[in-house]
């Protein structure tokens, strides 16, 4: 209503008078307003209610101060503009505060909300201190919990200013932040900053902070970081062992290593999770002695103050056995089902690419989360590449790349472009506190909604029990397929990217010139299944994955003209029908010239005795060689034979020889038309049948379908008819058999993990079986004992009955 009725309606309620809006509306006179002109303020057309202006900018211009009505429009636009005001704060708390919107500029992490940013300015004020650490972050904290954000400024804000006490110098601190250090996002990643202050004896963490300096020239931070908690651990174990010397370095004697050594081969697992209250393995307690181990051999070798007393050592031969490596490879009832597409459908796009890249590429990951947008590139001979970063040795490495994989980077890129244009770097940004794409997904972001989706898809395993996977399985699984299928052992080391010197050769380089060169020699020319020439240009950057690839495709498939260059990671796709020939993944060169010769030799022979028996199926699928890119249409039947081999352009398949009659008609469209229109006549038969049991109720099986619509079950499970299939089981999972009512699509269970199930079902079955076959014989000798011993005859073992 407008002001005249509002305020004709409020007398009547101020009179006693209770009518609602409606009745009002409906009874309402006719109210004349009095000629006014127009309101004062630039491009308003409402009338004028007070003071110059319409109700609306009336009620601005008093909330901005009354100020002059001319300048009423500046002042408008002035406040509408996000502002961080310290006006009223004294001058340090201004200071202060001017001090933390510039930290949060800079971190660009997250917004600072005007709203919370007036709330704590007025927040301070009202306690009219002259510094905000005059009081604690509790206290600040305290004042405001009924918000969401502006505790958090105030927690921020404290801190920062702490920090301006410390020392000027990052490594004098007893908390060394990376970033502070100069460490890249890659090389930082998954590790925290490095805190000093779980060691409690003085003269011990500044032994410890000079030895991690050292440690930190020639090693990786995340390294360092793990050495950082084993002397803790020591440093707890000092406290412990002798309280009343916590400030004498000569401590360190050979009994309390002794002692030292016993503590931590009595250790457990502390941490909660599937190991809590287990002994700690071999190789933790190896790496907690090592550490300590490490650290007094440098104090003694550059001769550190206080010296160390002479028997402070800890001898190599006093570490625990190690064991023996653990398979931690992904079982093969685990992999159906996380390789299944109906599971992987389930994952957003996001994981979904990490999960096919650390699957296909063995990358770690934390090197798939620091992949840049422009990782892929491209190889001379067409290849692809991913190249990323490896935190072992702090170097760029590349290694192939599958199609699978390519593919769903670039949707990945297009995504990271959409959402932040080209300013952001990395493959997989941060969610959310990342408005400039600046840093990139966290490991724990990744690994919850991988966990969700496995027990989303209730990954079990054989035995029918809850299964989980890490993502650094998926490592060890590509190296267990490598080694299966007879790939090297070296070149399973250059694609996993190993390292260590613990295992022979993991330091040796597919760019040796002698590797190269000599792999130049023999694969200098190839064919692919177009008959193009693929030859790779000498010193390229990349010829290291050309090799790489080179030795995983040719252990893959045993092919008898060439080799295959398919993916160690994507199954085989060769039937019966299709050969390797028709494969676009096969290659070759002039080594297997004379099997191209007499496979040649043998079609043109078939060839011609189909012609002579007048057989033009037979005909049609032998003339088809040399086979033809699948891109050609008929439209452009003509081939490139420009770079086929010699011994193919000899002669055009398929054209009569002179002297020979000429063949009949090839009917073969006709029956293909058939054909089709069969098929055709089947899915309608199979669409009227689920109509009707749509339309009249009545169980809904894949049987009773193909019954009714007499057609066969194969029918039905053929990939071309999937979306007759898929329609049956949406119509079965709308109607069940049963009362119950059906289960939702997120809590139902998938055809991988039913099959698994059913498969673990059989197989405890069989057990049953099985014993069940034992305890009956074994009944059968029990009674033929008792038999025996009722008639009073001696009783033979097995060996004399034998």
């Amino acid at each position: 209503m407008c002001d005249l009725h509002l305020a004709d309606l409020n007398g009547l309620h101020s009179r006693g008078q209770r009518v609602s809006v409606p009745q009002y509306a409906a009874a309402a006179p006719a109210l004349s307003r009095p000629a006014t002109r127009r309101c004062g303020f630039p491009d308003c057309g409402y009338e004028i209610s007070r003071n110059g202006l319409c109700d609306g900018h009336h009620y601005r211009w008093t909330k901005v101060g009354r100020p002059p009505l001319a300048t009423l429009p500046a002042e408008l636009k002035l406040r509408n503009a996000p502002s961080f005001s310290v006006t009223g704060l004294p001058p340090l708390v201004a200071l202060e505060f001017q001090y933390l919107l510039q930290l949060r500029t800079d971190q660009r992490r997250s917004k600072v909300v005007p709203s919370s940013w007036v709330r704590a300015v007025n927040t301070v004020i009202a306690e009219g201190v002259s510094s905000v650490r005059d009081r604690p972050a509790d206290y600040w904290r305290h004042l405001s919990l009924n918000h969401t954000t502006v505790p958090q400024l105030f927690t921020d804000l404290l801190e920062a200013l702490g920090d301006l006490d410390g020392p000027a110098e990052e490594w004098d601190r007893d908390v060394w932040r990376p970033d502070q250090l100069g460490y890249s996002i890659e090389e930082r990643q998954r590790v925290a900053p490095l805190d000093f202050t779980g060691i409690a004896q003085p003269w011990l963490r500044q032994a410890i902070k000079r030895y991690l300096r050292l440690r930190l020239a020639r090693t990786e931070l995340r390294s360092a970081a793990r050495n950082l908690h084993d002397f803790v651990l020591f440093s707890r174990f000092l406290a412990e062992a002798h309280p009343d010397r916590q400030n004498d370095p000569a401590v360190l004697d050979r009994p309390l290593l002794e002692s030292y050594i016993g503590w931590v081969g009595r250790r457990t697992v502390e941490r909660q999770g599937p190991y809590f209250g287990q002994p700690v393995s071999p190789g933790s307690r190896s790496r907690l002695l090592s550490a300590v181990s490490t650290m007094l051999e440098t104090w003694r070798r550059y001769d550190w103050q206080p010296a160390l007393p002479a028997g402070a050592r800890i001898h190599r031969d006093e570490y625990p056995r190690p064991r023996g490596m653990k398979a931690n490879f992904i079982d093969e009832c685990l992999k159906e089902q996380i390789e299944s597409e109906e599971n992987l459908a389930l994952l957003a796009p996001e994981t979904r690419t990490l999960v096919l890249i650390c699957r296909d590429e063995g990358l770690r990951i934390s090197e798939a989360l620091t992949l840049k947008t422009d990782c892929l590139k491209k190889t001379p001979s067409g290849r692809w590449a991913l190249v990323h970063y490896k935190s072992k040795d702090k170097s760029f490495r590349a290694i192939p790349a599958s199609r699978v994989v390519a593919d769903a980077i670039r949707e990945q890129h297009g995504r990271v472009r959409e959402r932040f244009g080209g300013a952001c770097q990395w493959l997989f940004p941060k969610v959310s506190g990342n408005p400039d794409g600046k840093y990139p997904m966290p490991y724990g972001t990744v690994d919850t909604r991988f966990d969700a989706w496995l027990k989303r898809i209730r990954l079990i395993d054989s035995n029918g029990d809850p299964a989980a996977v890490s993502w650094h399985q998926f490592r060890h699984t590509l190296g267990t397929r490598m080694a299966n299928a007879g790939v090297s052992g070296r070149t399973i080391r250059e694609v996993l990217g190993h390292t260590s010197w613990a295992m022979q050769e993991h330091y040796s380089r597919i760019a040796d010139d002698t590797l190269r060169r000599e792999y130049e020699e023999k694969y200098e020319v190839r064919f692919n299944l177009k008959g193009e020439a693929v030859r790779v240009r000498r010193d390229a950057d990349l010829s290291g994955v050309e090799w790489l690839a080179e030795r995983i495709g040719r252990r893959l498939h045993a092919v008898a003209g060439g080799w295959c260059g398919r993916h160690i990671a994507r199954p085989c796709p060769k039937t019966a029908a299709d050969g390797c020939y028709f494969c676009e993944d096969f290659q070759t060169d002039r080594q297997f010239l004379p099997i191209h010769l007499d496979t040649l030799a043998r079609t043109r022979e078939l060839q011609a005795g189909a012609e002579a028996a007048e057989r033009p199926r037979a005909v049609a699928v032998t003339s088809d060689w040399p086979p033809q890119s699948s891109t050609s249409s008929p439209a452009s039947p003509t081939r490139n034979t420009t770079n086929w081999p010699r011994h193919w352009t000899r002669a055009t398949p398929g054209t009569t020889r002179p002297g020979r009659q000429p063949m009949r008609a090839d009917n073969s469209a006709h029956l293909a038309e058939a054909a089709q229109q069969r098929r055709l006549d089947c899915i309608d038969r199979v669409q009227a049948a689920l109509d009707s049991l749509e339309r009249d109720g009545g169980p809904i099986t894949v049987a009773g379908v193909a019954s009714r619509a007499g057609v066969s079950r194969t029918f039905l499970y053929d990939g071309a008819q999937s979306a007759l299939l898929a329609r049956l089981r949406a119509l079965a999972n709308r109607q069940p058999a049963s009362d119950r009512p059906a289960l939702p699509d997120k809590e139902r269970i998938t055809t991988k993990s039913h099959e698994a199930i059913v498969r673990a079902l059989r197989g405890a079955n069989r057990k049953l079986n099985e014993d069940n076959e034992r305890l009956r014989t074994e009944l059968a000798v029990a009674l033929g004992q008792l038999r025996d011993l009722r008639r009073r005859i001696p009783i033979q073992s097995a060996a004399q009955r034998d």
